[in-house]
């Protein structure tokens, strides 16, 4: 499924895709907004378990209660996106509930003051049940306009490389298993983010080179 050049707006489910393993799925240059609802159940896309999801140039926002990208693709790509809540009222910017190949690289996230839920990406918090685990979150710019929260929740067991991002504004830049390198923490809505040893009992934390400001 190619989806180039369009607007899918109010709507419960931006788009949906089942189980097909054999499933590429690329989305581009499209806009997404206001999408979601359903106590949660709906998001401005949700991709099942197929081979590939590519989501590059596009931008999500004020999204409804559910999440602005969901994702059990065993291989997810998400490049150079505009993923915001703004005024909207969505829960992750980006969840993988199954974990996989994922690969957030220079994206810019904003978590809104009026999010359902104080994490902007998820990983693996259903189980890391898709058969590689692998997380790279690359030259990102975050924003948490909602003061607090995480930026990185990680649960699967596979190391994270969280690598030359921005992040803005209170709360904890990662929680869970990772390799944290070259970072900026900026002070913004509710403070400066800090980083601190994650709460699970696996939970492995190494920073180098990060820098305040």
């Amino acid at each position: 499924l190619n989806v180039i050049g369009c607007y899918f707006h109010d709507n419960q489910e931006g788009v949906l895709a089942g189980n097909n393993p054999d499933s590429v799925i690329d989305i581009e240059n499209s806009e997404f907004a206001r999408d979601g609802g359903n106590r949660g159940q709906s998001h401005e896309i949700y991709i099942n378990h197929v081979k590939e999801l590519i989501v590059r140039g596009s931008y999500f926002h004020d999204g409804r209660v559910g999440h602005l990208i969901k994702t059990r693709a065993f291989m997810s790509l998400i490049v150079a996106n505009r993923i915001t809540d703004e005024s909207g009222s969505a829960s992750y910017e980006i969840d993988s509930p199954n974990g996989g190949r994922v690969f957030i690289i220079a994206n810019l996230l904003e978590k809104g003051p009026a999010a359902q839920n104080p994490a902007t990406i998820a990983n693996a918090m259903e189980g890391a049940t898709n058969p590689e685990q692998e997380l790279w979150i690359v030259n990102n710019t975050f924003r948490n306009d909602y003061g607090r929260g995480v930026f990185i929740n990680n649960h699967a067991p596979a190391r994270a490389k969280v690598v030359n991002n921005l992040f803005v504004g209170g709360g904890s830049v990662f929680q869970g298993v990772g390799d944290l390198k070259n970072n900026v923490l900026a002070a913004g809505p509710g403070g400066a983010p800090n980083l601190e040893a994650a709460p699970f009992k696996s939970g492995d934390i190494t920073e180098t080179r990060t820098r305040t400001t």
